[in-house]
């Protein structure tokens, strides 16, 4: 209510170098903790890791931590941060060395409260991924109904995963080419899924069953989306220009559209509240509300 400061600690863990390691992701709160992912800086420099730490609400108490086992880089970078369901967190990582090692690169995983790895999937060509450094992990994990779980890095090959039961290496039970490339983040509605790529806007259904199959809704294409939000049946979508435009979500019909922001950073994502819509505008917070 008043903006007061509650709790305030430091989060590095030790022996780690602070400068290497990049907070980007959001932020997830499960059971008493705030979990906090790591990955590293514009252009793999450094020797970084990717991490996740967990602190306590109440500011005390022991930090819990997990960094991914491979020599350095495998960054959980994405702005989406990590996804919960029950008491379980999902990450993505990012391209890790040695290339010819799975480690934790590259892969989407499942940890527990006190951070150990209970499932891991990597697809069977990580260390062409690793090599030409097209992160997995350059969006969040999707959640599905029915316990699945969705993933699409920078190659645009979308996975379905048994969020039970990952998949090991190359064991997804579905995957497809969805688009030109991953970059940002996911909105879920049920079993339609929209992210952002590189240079388009893409929602895709994905069937139940045994055998799920990825079939592309719609797609908007041009521009530089970031990750969009799904509020009212309309897909939200902010773009590193400033333009604001929403779409309908059964057929990506544009609804909306509007210049009345400022330029962004990169990955700029929204947030709906009632008839309210909060835009990120450049050093500005836009706010927009609607019927």
């Amino acid at each position: 209510a008043s903006g007061r400061t509650m709790s305030e600690r430091a989060i590095d863990l030790p022996g780690t170098d602070p400068k290497a390691q990049q907070q980007r992701g959001a932020l997830a709160l499960l059971g008493s903790r705030v979990y906090v992912p790591l990955g590293g800086l514009y252009g793999d420099c450094s020797d970084y890791k990717g991490r996740v730490v967990g602190a306590l609400v109440s500011g005390h108490g022991p930090l819990v931590s997990f960094t991914t086992d491979n020599e350095r880089q495998a960054g959980i970078w994405a702005p989406a941060g990590e996804a919960v369901r029950g008491n379980r967190l999902y990450v993505a990582t990012g391209n890790g060395m040695p290339y010819n090692q799975v480690a934790d690169s590259d892969s989407v995983l499942r940890l527990s409260p006190a951070l150990t790895v209970q499932s891991r999937f990597t697809p069977s060509n990580f260390e062409a991924l690793s090599a030409a450094d097209q992160d997995l992990g350059s969006t969040a994990p999707a959640l599905l109904p029915g316990g699945r779980v969705f993933e699409v890095g920078k190659e645009g090959v979308g996975y379905v995963l048994d969020g039970a039961r990952l998949g090991g290496t190359g064991g997804e039970l579905a995957s497809a080419r969805v688009c030109e490339g991953g970059f940002g983040g996911d909105a879920g509605d049920g079993s339609t899924v929209v992210f952002s790529c590189y240079r388009s806007l893409r929602a895709v259904q994905i069937t139940t069953g045994a055998r799920p199959r990825l079939t592309t809704r719609w797609s908007v294409t041009g521009g530089n989306p970031g990750p969009p939000i799904i509020a009212g049946g309309v897909v939200w979508d902010v773009d590193r220009n400033g333009t604001l435009s929403g779409y309908r979500l059964s057929t990506g019909q544009r609804v909306f559209s509007t210049r009345d922001t400022s330029p962004t950073t990169s990955f700029p994502s929204l947030a709906a509240s009632g008839t309210r819509l909060i835009v990120p505008a450049g050093t500005t917070v836009v706010c927009f509300t609607g019927a």
